[in-house]
């Protein structure tokens, strides 16, 4: 599923927060749903990006969690980390990391990332006026 357009930075950040601390305590999306009341689609889509947290929920999503409300927002004081945030919010992003990682023979690692920059597309071609 394709992050939409219009979803702010900020969101995605949070997200991605929510998604690190929920997977660092070992809990399923399903758990974590349970307990603040609510479906795993809906937890999977506040860790997205796709709809935004209330500050109600942000608040409970804390105390389960066991950090401060505001160890989900990110520091506007922080050093540019290259977006890499929102970057590992992108659906797949996270597991191509972890698989990358896991490789162990230096040569194909080098294979990947050379395989990864080739499909690479500053502009990709136009279908029906979207981009592919």
């Amino acid at each position: 599923m394709a992050i939409k357009e219009d979803v702010d930075p900020i969101d995605i950040a949070v997200g991605a927060t929510l998604r690190r601390l929920r997977q660092e305590r070992d809990l399923s999306q399903q758990a974590l749903g349970r307990t603040l009341g609510m479906s795993q689609q809906q937890v999977q889509k506040y860790e997205r990006g796709i709809n935004r947290i209330s500050a109600s929920m942000l608040v409970r999503a804390a105390q389960v969690l066991d950090v401060q409300p505001s160890d989900l927002l990110p520091r506007t004081n922080a050093p540019d980390n290259g977006g890499y945030e929102t970057k590992l919010a992108i659906p797949g992003a996270q597991e191509l990391l972890d698989g990358y990682a896991a490789i162990k023979v230096v040569q194909q690692r080098s294979a990947v990332l050379t395989m990864v920059r080739s499909m690479q597309d500053p502009d990709p071609v136009r279908v029906n006026g979207e981009k592919g």
